[in-house]
This record gives C-alpha cells, structure tokens and sequence, in this order.
C-alpha cells in the first residue's frame, strides 16, 4: 500500500511536497525533461510535451525551494510534431508558518486521493481525432486542438500520404488510389494509357502498327491516326519491303516468296529443279542413276530418260564389269572366285582339296590341327575334315594335350596355398600364418598356442588341433599370457589383519596397501572416525560414504552413475 509521507514537527508540522514511487512518496526534485525547470521558492514549469509520433509528454509539478512547496505549472500549448507542447509557468510559492525544527521526522501515513486531471472530461495525455480529422489532446482534463492533418488523422494523429479516394497515375501506367488510411494503394496497370488515376484509350502512346498496308502510330490520347498505305508492306508501322506479298521468283534452285512485310524470303534449296519460284522435277538435269540394269539420264525438264539393259553392271547410269555380281566361279590353282557389287572378279583363298563351282570342298587344311569345345584335339584328313580324339586330362591347346592341372584347381604344399591357371600349371600363393586346408589358408592360431580371451579377463584361452582358440580354464583372479595368475581380482578391496590397513588389488592381482585408518577398516574403506554428520565423500571405484548421526562413517555405497563433488551423481 502506498502511502504519504509528512514531516512531523514539534510542535508545528509542515506538509511535504513528495511524488508517489514504488515504495512510497518521495521529496520532489525538479525534472529535467520538462522544458520550464521550477524555481527556488516557485512553481516548476509543467506543460506536456508531444513526442516525435504526437503522444503527449508529462505535465509539470510544482517546484520546492527555500520559501516551502510551490503549486504546480500550467499545462502547455500543443505543438506539432517533433516539437511537442511547450512548457507552462511556474506556481506560486506555499510558505509553512514556521521553519521545522532540529528534531524534525518523516512518518509513514497512509495516502489519501490527490487531484487529478482525470476528473475532467478526459484523462491527461488522451488523444483522439474529431469528426473533422483534426487530432486532439487532454491536457488538464479537457481537449486541446492540434492543427489538421493534410491527410488523415488516426489515434490521435495525423497520418497517410494522401486523401481517401484520391486517384494518381503511378510508374508503368499503373492507378493508384487512395484507401481510408491514406495509403495509396497501387491497381491493375492500364493496358494502354492512365489519366487522373484511371485506364483509357486502346494503344500505347507513341506505338506503331500496321493495319494491312496502312502505317498506324497511337498519339497522346491512346488513340490510333492512320497514315498514307504503303506501296509494297507495312512493318512496324513503317513502309518497307521490295515486293507485293505473295510473289515468288527463282534464284538458281532456291525459290523466293514475298511475305506480308514486303520481302523475299528464301524457301528450302530444291533438290532437283526451280521454276516460276516453286520446286519442279524429279531430278537434276544431267544426273544419271540405275533401275536394276537400266541405266537412266535426266533431261532438261528434270524427267529421267530411260536407256538400253547392262549386260552385267549398271553403276552411276553407266554400264560396266566383266561379270554378274554374285555370281561364283573357280580360278587358276585352285582359287575360288566371286562377283562384287560392281561386276569384278575377286579371288579367294585356293581351296587346301577341292574348287568347284567357286567353292572349296571340305571342312579343313589336311594337317591343321586344333582343340573343340570338349577340351578334345582335332586333326585336319585328307579329305579336309576333323578327326577329334579324346579329350585332355587337363589342357587342350593348339590341338594337343598339355599342363599338370585342371585349370581353377587348388591345392596345399604344407602351408603354401596353389592354385592351377588357365595353362594347366600350378601357381604358388604367399604361405599361411597357420594353417592351409582346400588350396586356402585357415585358423586363427597354432596348435599349443596360449592366450586370455580378449573378451572375458579371467578366461585362458588354447589352440586346438583345428588351429581354433578353445576355452581352457577359468581364472579365480587373473589371467596372464594364456596361464592363470594373481592373488585376488584387480580393483578388490581387503583389509589388513590388523583392520586398520585398507588392501587395493593391484592390476597384476596382488595386494597392495593403502593409508591405515583412522580408527578402523571394513571391506577395504575407512570407517568411523570424526566427521560432520549428514556430509558426505567419494571413494575410489565410484562409492560414496555418508557421515552418520554419531559423527562416523557409514559402510561406502556404490553409485550407479559415478560419484563426484558432492556425492552420488
């Protein structure tokens, strides 16, 4: 609860000129925002001031000097912004009867109701527009005018840029209007030409076109002025071209036609013939070709002419060759011979037994020798025909039987690892570490060989016959080099016969020991002994120790997730 503040003077009083803070009312000091500072024994300048978006500032208090509490200043006149309001004047000074005395002191009373601006018709620092867009502001209670908005006034304040339903013509022929805020607010761009923010006319200012032969420019209205026709075309709206479309010409094979814009435009090459601008014929004039035997020449018209039958070959529409193509015979020495495409005799090989009618008789060169595809050989007879014997044991090659293995075979030479190539011979492989078995290395150790598994500390671990490690024998404490040592488990905890020295088992499994304690040993920890009760301490191997009632250590805990500063994790 808030509460007021006074100085209690004996035996006069004085009232104290104090503001209300968060824990009560303090002594008034002058404000250096305001902009009419109070004066020693007056009233401090009080008027509002607007902020840079027209909200209104504080009003002044009154001033407190030598002479007592001064009343507060009147409020301020509105300023537009970023000025704000200016400072009202300062009160008049409220002097006590008496000056306080020596032992005088503040006490707390409870605050009581001081007036307020608020009880008016509005509450300070209010703004609002009127029904005329000119904002206003409460200033003491009552509604102070600003000067009107040149646009729109909103919450107190002018704003916008423009007047609602205004129209502007924005970049690229856009409308743009303006909305109950004052915004402009940008519209479908006009297809043609934009006046007083609205689209009109049916072309682009300054465009041209053509209307058939007619030039057509659009003039500063959006609207289209014909020119004089043009003679041959129209492009662009400009008068162009060397010809009346449509008309065709030649130029050697390549045919023209005028287009729309009054030029010759170049058509694909004719093959054959160009006449009266189009493609004509069905060859060119002096080509020759060949229907099967008949030899053809083309005429001036571009038809093709036949002539007389070829005895053997019609090649280029000639004829030519010595023989009909395909056709076969049998030359001098035994050589086959066969009619080409172009009517020449070409010789074969000579036949190893026999030509007839331009074809070697028999499979085969009497003598030649070679492998089928049963890994057998064969040899060519007489009669140029195969004769296969039996099959290879391993290789068959150039017709004979050859190698010492069949090829992909594998083997093992005590711990050398073969395999047989496609000759039929063996190759031989890096040796084994341990074992080869099947042509392949094998195992993971020798016969004999000791070890502790990898995987459990206290199992011995021995290589059978098949070069595989076999579980020997379990570890009561630890397991070194395959053999079973140690006199506890590494990492246990004992105690000495005496029962004060703790014991730690070492990594190679002996006893080892530790600090003696204090008072006694349990387990291989500490106990008893002076300690805070309800405090707490890690020991190693993640345990944790509490400090009993008694002031003694309790047995170690073990801690499921470590044990750090503090205890347990």
């Amino acid at each position: 609860m808030l509460s007021l503040r006074i100085l209690l003077v004996v035996p006069l009083a004085v009232v104290c000129a104090c503001t209300t803070t968060a824990d009560g009312l303090s002594p008034i000091t002058p404000d250096s925002g305001s902009p009419t500072g109070g004066t020693t024994g007056g009233g401090e300048g009080g008027g509002p001031r607007l902020n840079s978006d027209g909200g209104a500032g504080a009003g002044g208090r009154g001033g407190v000097g030598a002479g007592g509490l001064g009343a507060g200043g009147t409020g301020g006149a509105i300023q537009p912004p970023p000025g704000g309001m200016s400072g009202g004047a300062g009160g008049s000074t409220v002097s006590p009867p008496d000056a306080a005395p020596p032992d005088a002191r503040p006490v707390d009373v409870p605050a009581q109701p001081l007036p307020d601006a608020s009880t008016g018709v509005c509450t300070s620092g209010q703004a609002r527009c009127t029904s005329l867009g000119v904002p206003e502001i409460c200033v003491a209670g009552r509604w102070v005018a600003g000067a009107s908005c040149p646009f729109v006034c909103r919450s107190g304040k002018c704003a916008g840029e423009c007047k609602p339903d205004d129209r502007v013509c924005g970049a690229n022929a856009t409308p743009q209007v303006c909305d109950p805020s004052g915004i402009w607010v940008k519209t479908t761009a006009c297809p043609f030409l934009c006046r007083g923010g609205m689209c009109g006319g049916e072309c682009r200012p300054g465009t041209k076109t053509c209307a058939d032969k007619v030039p057509r420019t659009c003039d500063a209205n959006g609207l289209w002025q014909n020119a004089t026709p043009c003679q041959y075309a129209c492009s662009g709206g400009l008068c162009a071209g060397e010809c009346t479309a449509g008309d065709k010409r030649c130029s050697d094979k390549t045919p023209y036609t005028c287009d729309d814009q009054g030029r010759f435009i170049a058509g694909a090459v004719c093959p054959f013939l160009c006449a009266a601008g189009a493609c004509a014929g069905e060859c060119a004039p002096g080509d020759r070709k060949c229907t099967g035997s008949i030899p053809a020449i083309c005429d001036g018209a571009g038809k093709w002419v036949p002539g007389a039958p070829c005895a053997f070959v019609c090649a280029t529409g000639v004829c030519g060759g010595q023989c009909v193509p395909g056709s076969k015979a049998c030359g001098t020495g035994n050589v086959p011979r066969t009619c080409d495409a172009t009517g020449t005799w070409q010789n074969g090989s000579a036949c190893p037994v026999l030509c007839s009618a331009g074809t070697c008789q028999g499979m085969c060169i009497t003598g030649a020798q070679q492998c089928d595809g049963n890994n057998a050989p064969q040899t060519c007879d007489a009669t140029g025909t195969w004769q296969t014997a039996a099959p290879c044991p391993y290789v068959c090659a150039a017709g004979a039987c050859t190698g010492s293995c069949v090829p992909g075979g594998k083997k093992c030479d005590l711990k050398i690892p073969s395999t047989c190539d496609a000759g039929g011979q063996w190759q031989a492989g890096p040796a084994c570490s341990y074992s080869c078995m099947g042509g392949a290395c094998v195992g993971e150790c020798n016969p004999g060989d000791k070890r502790c598994n990898p995987t459990t500390a206290t199992q011995a671990d021995l290589c059978d016959d098949m070069y595989r490690w076999q579980a020997a024998t379990t570890c009561m404490f630890l397991c070194t080099a395959g053999t079973c040592t140690g006199q506890c488990v590494p990492g246990s905890r004992t105690c000495a016969a005496d029962a004060r020295t703790p014991r730690l088992c070492s990594p190679t499994g002996s006893w080892q020991d530790q600090a003696a304690c204090e008072v006694s040993c349990d387990a291989g920890d500490c106990v008893g002994g002076g300690c805070a009760p309800g405090s707490k301490r890690c020991l190693s191997g993640g345990r944790e120790q509490v400090c009993a009632a008694n002031g003694t250590w309790s047995k170690p805990a073990h801690c499921p997730n470590g044990c750090g500063t503090g205890g347990c994790q």
